[in-house]
């Protein structure tokens, strides 16, 4: 029997729906945040954006990612190249979900899910504002985007600017991915358009709820490589949250850390995610668990973490949820 209920702010859809439901129910989760990815997979092939790739890894080699390639079992340039495209064509096809997948997911468990949809902002403009209101009207609460996978810079993309347009007027949710990202994009130069500072500039023009999703932290090879930047954002601007997700070890057992967050912005806008089931061999529950045992936290903030601020949010958008 759950004493209370949990709302997790950060899930995948790349496993069969009862599975995650049943992980849930595990959990005492009663609804989570379904996340799709949509990516250009041409963009991967464009020119420009190859080269642009490729001038950003020779100008970093030698400099701040010589040590995490030779982690990588890389020893030069050229090979390092070659395993860049060869993981990110993996990357691609691993991680695009579709946002028609999420909704379908939503309509069997209308109670429990909120559907996030994803768009690439470097679609045509017609193209974009008509999958923008076409997704609207299906009913998305949100959009997800990673500058990471869809190779966005968020202070230069005209895209970008017209889907967070859209979404503070018509009261969706935008997730962004800050950080790293497995893969090629656990190089730090090859992310740095997640750095939530990025986000600064249009964060002046538009104000939708925002979700900094893993707080700027995740790095497999430098835990917390942005979270001073994701803290000076939540700072400045009142209408972006974070979540958790992939950093709850990092987050919830660094007294650092906690005593930070605590007296720079409070905890009333940090929302818990799993990341589930993104984190290897981790489960809903064990993620939750991270933030019931932590000794750095008390009762109110877990509450606040775990519920109150999702329950906010979605309060604020609700249409029909």
């Amino acid at each position: 029997m759950c004493e209370e209920k949990y709302i997790d702010a950060h899930v995948h859809p790349l496993i069969d729906p009862m599975k995650i439901i049943k992980e849930a129910d595990n959990a005492c989760v009663d609804k989570l945040f379904l996340l799709a990815t949509e990516i250009l997979l041409k963009k991967i092939n464009d020119k420009k954006v190859r080269e642009r790739l490729r001038r950003i890894s020779e100008e970093t080699f030698f400099l701040l990612d010589l040590e995490i390639y030779r982690r990588l079992g890389v020893s030069d340039i050229v090979k390092a190249l070659e395993m860049f495209y060869e993981d990110l064509l993996k990357s691609y096809s691993e991680a695009r979900i579709l946002s028609e997948d999420v909704l379908e997911i939503w309509r069997i468990f209308p109670d429990r899910i909120v559907p996030i949809g994803s768009i690439d902002p470097d679609l045509p403009e017609d193209l974009l504002m008509k999958r923008l209101k076409e997704l609207y009207k299906l009913g998305i609460k949100g959009i997800k985007l990673l500058p990471t996978l869809q190779l966005f810079d968020p202070e230069d993309n005209d895209g970008f600017e017209i889907i967070m347009e859209f979404a503070e007027k018509n009261k969706l949710i935008m997730i962004i991915h800050t950080g790293c990202d497995p893969g090629p994009f656990e190089i730090p130069a090859l992310s740095q358009w997640a750095n939530p500072l990025k986000l600064e500039r249009v964060l002046e023009r538009y104000s939708p709820i925002i979700i900094l999703a893993h707080i700027g932290s995740y790095c497999a090879y430098r835990y917390g490589i942005w979270f001073n930047e994701a803290l000076r954002i939540l700072k400045r601007f009142e209408n972006v949250y974070a979540d958790t997700s992939a950093v709850n070890d990092f987050i919830f057992y660094e007294e650092r850390i906690i005593k930070k967050i605590r007296e720079e912005v409070g905890f009333e806008r940090i929302l818990f995610g799993s990341d589930y089931p993104v984190v290897l061999n981790s489960t809903i529950k064990e993620e939750i668990d991270l933030v019931l045992e932590s000794p750095y936290i008390n009762d109110y903030e877990r509450h606040l973490i775990l519920r109150e601020n999702a329950e906010k949010i979605l309060k604020e958008i609700s249409r029909d949820l």
